[in-house]
């Protein structure tokens, strides 16, 4: 849902669809399918600066108080050398795993009232199967980006015994269940990233953030 999904707020650093021109970095974007790691390497940190400045906004100092015990006890145990470069790797592949299972299905641009929920989930989101052990490990469950969406309470493990369920629920109310390899949804995303790359600015482009919309009201 744009204006709604934060992982769909990534501009001006990636665009996933064609922008305005008064929003558009032409010079940015020529380049994003080749650069693309770089901003997914920062969910972390980013994550992490914005955990502190929750706490330190809402008051929540007990809160604040074990976030700073946990990161002297990172400090005490690894040098620096060793916890910045894991902060922007494991970054990068969470960011990676996520994201690879949203941005290049069907986005919706008319708020979350227009659609139906389930419908939605099984048009915007892409399950992927892992190739070998390890990357399944690496994964986490989130592979299971459709299952995850439709049932985020259901412990992980379970998620596979739920596959089938869904496919058949997804062909008898003829909806799609899209499912790709993990190599082949990784170029899918970064053949996106390079077709928007490409394509001209839009008058009508939307922009990501709600608050940045401009409405009939503030056109007058």
């Amino acid at each position: 849902m744009v204006g709604v999904d934060e992982d769909l707020m990534v501009d001006p650093a990636l665009y996933l669809w064609a922008p305005s021109a008064e929003n558009d970095n032409p010079l940015v974007r020529k380049i994003q399918h080749l650069y693309w790691p770089i901003p997914y390497s920062l969910l972390f940190a980013i994550w992490r600066i914005d955990s502190i400045k929750v706490a330190w906004q809402r008051k929540l100092w007990g809160e604040f108080g074990r976030l700073g015990l946990h990161y002297a006890g990172l400090a005490l145990l690894f040098p620096v050398s060793v916890l910045v470069p894991a902060v922007f790797v494991s970054g990068l592949l969470t960011a990676t795993i996520v994201t690879v299972s949203h941005v290049s299905e069907d986005l919706y641009f008319d708020g979350p009232h227009k659609v139906d929920y389930v419908e939605s989930q099984l048009r915007s989101t892409r399950d992927f199967v892992c190739s070998n052990p390890l990357f399944e490990y690496l994964s986490g469950g989130m592979n299971y980006q459709v299952e995850h969406h439709l049932f985020p309470t259901m412990p992980r493990y379970k998620y596979p015994a739920l596959v089938p369920v869904l496919k058949k629920f997804a062909a008898e109310n003829n909806l799609p269940y899209k499912v790709d390899g993990d190599v082949a949804i990784l170029k899918r995303t970064v053949g996106m990233l390079k077709s928007v790359s490409a394509l001209p600015a839009v008058p009508d482009g939307k922009p990501s953030r709600s608050d940045q919309w401009v409405t009939p009201a503030a056109m007058r």
